[in-house]
């Protein structure tokens, strides 16, 4: 006589299907989470961060598609900004450049350099920002938080374009100026206030914290997104099974 060996029921099988998605889900998360995303995606970090700054200053800042100051090409990995403060009339820019070897980026410094001495004026400075923490930005407490309040940074000044270059951790060149001649001193602050909303979480920081944005973003999938996928994955393969045993 054979013995008749029981099958796990709708139900169960539902329920291991829903536990292994909800195992593979979190995986796919953690997994995708912790991997660094590309050097074309971390170069976007360094640009204002305008989400950072209150909005006394915020409201006025407008991020157009007029081009910026051209540098030399640096990096392959290069994003740049123009911003327009509407109180003023004034176009201020950010470009950075980001290597991933440490070689390249002496070079490359030591050629910019060269080039910022021969196309205008270039000065070592450091700059304050303990004036924009406290005023700027939409953290009550960043003044206490941030140790690092004081940036060396390159003073440039030419007939097209003055501001700061700063170089961070021998990977990362920065630039912040304004698209205007002659208008550096009066545009500092605003300067410093672009700089701070950046800059400060990745000086002396080799691993930032946290990136202003998900890199999971560029997919428009977040991880909540990615487990809601997963648990519609799950029932409609519980359908399935179903219909068939129905059959």
């Amino acid at each position: 006589m054979a013995v008749k060996t029981s099958q796990p029921n709708t139900v169960t099988r539902l329920g291991i299907l829903l536990i292994a998605g909800l195992f593979l889900s979190a995986f796919i998360t953690v997994s995708v989470c912790a991997t660094p995303p590309p050097p074309g995606v971390r170069v976007l970090y360094l640009l204002p961060d305008l989400g950072n700054i209150n909005s006394s200053v915020r409201d006025y800042l407008y991020v157009t598609d007029d081009p910026v100051p051209v540098f030399p090409n640096l990096s392959r990995y290069h994003a740049y900004q123009n911003i327009l403060y509407k109180k003023t009339g004034v176009h201020y820019v950010s470009e950075v450049w980001l290597f991933t070897d440490g070689n390249d980026f002496t070079t490359q410094w030591e050629l910019l350099i060269t080039y910022l001495a021969s196309h205008g004026t270039v000065s070592n400075t450091t700059l304050d920002v303990t004036p924009e923490l406290s005023q700027f930005s939409i953290y009550p407490k960043a003044i206490e938080y941030y140790q690092i309040r004081q940036i060396p940074a390159i003073e440039y000044k030419s007939n097209i374009t003055s501001g700061y270059f700063i170089n961070i951790n021998d990977y990362i060149i920065t630039y912040y100026g304004v698209a205007a001649p002659d208008r550096l001193d009066e545009s500092t602050t605003i300067l410093k206030t672009l700089i701070m909303s950046t800059v400060l979480e990745y000086v002396g920081n080799p691993s930032p914290p946290r990136p202003p944005f998900n890199p999971l973003a560029l997919l428009a999938l977040s991880p909540s997104s990615l487990l809601w996928l997963m648990i519609i994955f799950v029932i409609v393969i519980g359908v399935l099974v179903f219909y068939r045993e129905k059959k």
